[in-house]
């Protein structure tokens, strides 16, 4: 078993070392310069203009026309490798038109501005595909992996394991809880999800997620919106590493997709019982641990 860590540092510089390398900043963009004297007091400082983060950035792309008109086309032959998981002909119309509205330039996407926007759209039959249809959501993961394998996979590939969490407002959202949230770097009203990505020298890619319901959910104030909800009765509360674990079995039970790394944060670094789970599937992993105080 190969274990490479990289603690992490709680000082004032450490923290914001470890800020320029997570949000990909140079050395430099955030150093306060200094302009020439206005007045007898001297220096006045002036802070400069820091670049943006890559997230923040506009994509580097160069797509001639005759490219961008086939991504439908391409788009509608990967949809029917997921096909047959839908069923009927409507759900899998609808999830074709759900897609579609994944990759439109929208502020939001949600149901009503996505099927406002794509050809043929409705507001309600969008609504009904996503709340009512009935799908195997694991025979859907499947073959995700499996195309994932086909075009992504390489045996020195990365699963990483991560948190991604999400501010949301209101009571008809499921999971919404007041809880730490990654964004905002506080606790706030959000939604937290654990995430399950593939990287290798070909692309990277999502292999799943779970939502996590806080402990709250399970009490007896939130029945009512665990039945709004839709919540089926039989799940159970799962930490975020059980989760992750649940995630991480799947694939590597099935042997679809190739991997040799896992990679993943203190926040699940620090279980050992995730890491002894993880070490049953490789021989490696890079884990980040938390740094003994003092």
């Amino acid at each position: 078993m190969t274990v490479i860590s990289r603690p992490a540092r709680w000082g004032r510089s450490g923290r914001s070392l470890l800020l320029q390398r997570d949000l990909g900043l140079r050395a430099g963009d955030f150093l306060c310069k200094t302009s020439r004297p206005e007045s007898r007091h001297g220096l006045r400082p002036t802070v400069s203009r820091s670049s943006p983060p890559p997230s923040g950035r506009a994509p580097q792309v160069n797509l001639a026309p005759r490219q961008v008109e086939g991504l439908l086309t391409k788009l509608a032959g990967y949809h029917q490798t997921l096909a047959p998981c839908f069923g009927r002909k409507e759900p899998r119309q609808w999830a074709l038109k759900y897609l579609e509205g994944q990759l439109l330039a929208l502020e939001r996407k949600s149901i009503e501005p996505m099927a406002q926007a794509v050809a043929g759209g409705n507001i309600q039959a969008m609504q009904q595909f996503i709340s009512d249809s009935v799908w195997s959501d694991e025979a859907l993961l499947d073959s995700h992996q499996q195309q994932v394998a086909h075009t992504l996979g390489q045996a020195e590939g990365v699963v990483i394991l991560d948190g991604c969490d999400f501010p949301k407002q209101g009571e008809d959202s499921v999971g919404v809880a007041r809880q730490y949230c990654g964004p905002l770097g506080k606790r706030a009203n959000c939604k937290a999800r654990v995430v399950l990505a593939y990287a290798s020298g070909r692309g990277h890619t999502l292999l799943d997620r779970r939502l996590y319901l806080p402990p709250c959910w399970f009490t007896a104030a939130y029945a009512q919106r665990w039945e709004k909800c839709g919540i089926p009765p039989q799940v159970t509360f799962q930490t975020k590493n059980e989760l992750g674990g649940a995630m991480l079995d799947a694939p590597a039970r099935r042997g679809v997709v190739p991997f040799q790394w896992v990679a993943m944060d203190e926040a699940f670094g620090f279980d050992r019982e995730l890491l002894h789970q993880i070490d049953a599937h490789t021989s490696t992993f890079l884990p980040k641990f938390p740094a003994r105080p003092g």
